[in-house]
């Protein structure tokens, strides 16, 4: 057995053991999931589905330490990866006169069972990172992220609102909480397949 199929079979015995001790109210007709069940993504991630696919965004972003907002341009590539267990982004802004230090990002979106949330981890060219939950998309299409984004050095609490429109259009905005307490816009954009 090669040393990849030994850590995968490792990792569900572990998460499989883990879970057998755990207590689930002492419900005696639960069973641990099978290691085949492990594999299979949550169903949460289909609620995600509409969003694969390259979109095409145009907006505002903020001026960094400034009061004001510049036009932006922008590619968000987002594929379903590893078994449908993430959806993984890629995106990048345009170098323009008005963005001549574009912006980019990778990040990951996935369901994590032990919490019932969906769960991003963020990373971008200027070295910033963010970890962000919700608990999913509400009847009216809204998806509200919550968590901490860290930009040189200081963290501070970050929330995206992202509307879906329909398959082919989706609305973002992003705040963050100032040092004055107050959510301060970080970008507003239109995103469309």
């Amino acid at each position: 057995m090669n040393r990849i199929a030994l850590l995968a079979a490792a990792c569900c015995l572990t998460s499989t053991a883990a879970w057998a001790h755990k207590d689930h109210d002492h419900d005696d007709k639960k069973t641990p999931p099978s290691a085949a069940d492990m594999m299979k993504p949550p169903a949460e991630m289909e609620k995600l589905k509409g969003m694969i696919g390259t979109w095409s965004c145009t907006g505002k972003s903020a001026d960094m330490g400034k009061p004001t907002m510049h036009a932006i341009k922008s590619t968000m590539k987002m594929t379903s990866e590893l078994g449908g267990h993430w959806v993984m982004v890629d995106y990048v802004e345009e170098k323009t006169k008005e963005n001549p230090m574009p912006f980019a990002f990778k990040e990951t979106i996935g369901f994590d069972r032990a919490s019932s949330k969906y769960q991003r981890t963020f990373i971008d060219n200027m070295g910033g990172t963010a970890l962000m939950t919700t608990t999913g998309p509400s009847a009216d299409g809204k998806i509200e992220w919550t968590g901490d984004a860290t930009m040189g050095g200081e963290k501070t609490p970050m929330k995206d609102v992202i509307t879906h429109k329909s398959d082919k259009e989706t609305l973002v905005e992003v705040t963050m909480m100032g040092p004055d307490g107050k959510w301060m816009p970080v970008a507003n954009m239109t995103c469309k397949k």
